[in-house]
This record gives structure tokens, C-alpha cells and sequence, in this order.
């Protein structure tokens, strides 16, 4: 059984990856803001209490304590990923609008002196 409990807590934190990539800008700033002290958090009692990791791997059913951190490790960082993957597309966005509106404002000036040395 312990084995099939670890497997469906990777999945359920598969799965709230993937709900952290779809909710938006506001999932993934508050997961950018947190996460880094969860970690830290978590490093520090697992370096304070290692007996603490064992036990704790023992009951989602890993053999060792050292596995069970190498696979939140993993998902860790596949949340940053996900993360950054969405900063970036934000950030892509947002420098294609900048660049449309700079090339629309500097469009108009050369059209409306156009127009003004045709009239004249």
C-alpha cells in the first residue's frame, strides 16, 4: 500500500502543476513567492531531523528518505519550470504589444506630414 500512497501524491502534485499553469499570473507569483521559503523550510528539518525524512518515507512507502527528497526535488523544480515558463510567455506578450504600439507611434507622425506637405 505505502507504495501506491507516494504515487498518488506525486499525481495530485502533478496535477496542482497543472492547475497553477492554467490559473494565470496570480497562481504563479504566489507560487514564485512562497515556494522558495517552503523549500528552505524543508531542507532545514530535513538536515535538523534526517531520522524525520526516513519515517516520513517509510509512510508514503519510498525506501529511503534520501529518495523521497530527491522526487520532491523533482517536482520542485518542475514547478519552477512551469513557473518560468509562464513569466516568459507574459514577458513575450508584453514586449510584441510594446513593440506594436512603438512602431504605430512612430507610423503616425511620418503619415501626418505626408498629408500636411500634400495639402500645401
Amino acid at each position: 500500500m505505502g507504495g501506491i500512497l507516494i504515487k498518488l501524491i506525486l499525481i495530485l502534485l502533478l496535477l496542482v502543476l497543472y492547475q497553477v499553469y492554467r490559473s494565470g499570473s496570480a497562481g504563479r507569483r504566489a507560487m514564485g513567492r512562497f515556494m522558495p521559503l517552503i523549500a528552505l523550510a524543508l531542507a532545514a528539518i530535513a538536515v535538523i531531523f534526517p531520522d524525520l525524512t526516513q519515517d516520513l518515507a517509510r509512510l508514503v512507502g519510498v525506501t529511503y528518505g534520501a529518495n523521497l527528497i530527491v522526487y520532491l526535488s523533482i517536482m520542485g523544480l518542475l514547478l519552477m519550470v512551469v513557473a518560468m515558463r509562464g513569466a516568459l510567455t507574459k514577458q513575450a506578450r508584453d514586449i510584441t504589444l510594446l513593440a506594436r504600439k512603438i512602431a504605430i507611434d512612430e507610423a503616425r507622425p511620418a503619415s501626418h506630414k505626408k498629408t500636411e506637405s500634400n495639402q500645401a
